[in-house]
């Protein structure tokens, strides 16, 4: 009887306590299971846009950058000789590229004034400075930002605009 009573002892179960590893886990599954029915319920109460046709988006993208063409002209402002302080020559040929034509017309007004300024400038600099690509960005950005001083109190606010580029289109330097 005494065996009897070891093995009952034996196979009585202990109680399991709940893991927290398994718990977490129904959890999570729960939670993805929401969330999946939560995009279904949202993907199908809201219908994809129509689709576009690539002719379609072709013809948007050209008719845009068409405008933005339209609206940049550029202004020829012949060569410029000019004799260095610093001794040498510069000559150069300068294109400015106006953000719309209201400025273009602003820029013819003012065609002595900002050749003048250009005068200046190119007479400022050593024919050194232009040896590089670093000095001649720096000459196109003090010419780009002068002009841009000089015109903008007469423009518009409807008109608004400015000088977006300075090319040299030729460019000799005489030492």
């Amino acid at each position: 009887m005494a065996e009897e009573t070891e093995e009952n002892t034996n196979t009585e179960e202990i109680p399991k306590k709940p893991r927290p590893v398994a718990t977490i886990l129904i959890l999570l599954q729960a939670c993805m299971a929401l969330g999946a029915a939560g995009f279904a319920i949202w993907s199908l109460s809201n219908p994809p846009p129509p689709p576009v046709s690539k002719v379609e988006l072709q013809e948007r993208s050209i008719s845009s950058v068409q405008d933005i063409v339209d609206q940049v002209k550029t202004v020829d402002l012949k060569e410029f000789q000019v004799t260095s302080r610093q001794g040498g020559s510069i000559t150069t040929s300068i294109i400015l590229e106006v953000s719309n034509p209201g400025i273009e017309a602003k820029v013819s007004e003012r065609m002595p004034q900002i050749k003048d300024l250009i005068t200046e400038i190119l007479s400022d600099i050593s024919p050194y400075e232009l040896k590089d690509i670093q000095g001649k960005l720096a000459v196109k950005n003090k010419i780009r930002n002068s002009i841009n001083e000089l015109i903008l109190p007469m423009v518009s606010k409807e008109n608004q605009g400015i000088i977006r580029e300075v090319y040299l289109v030729q460019l000799l330097v005489k030492r």
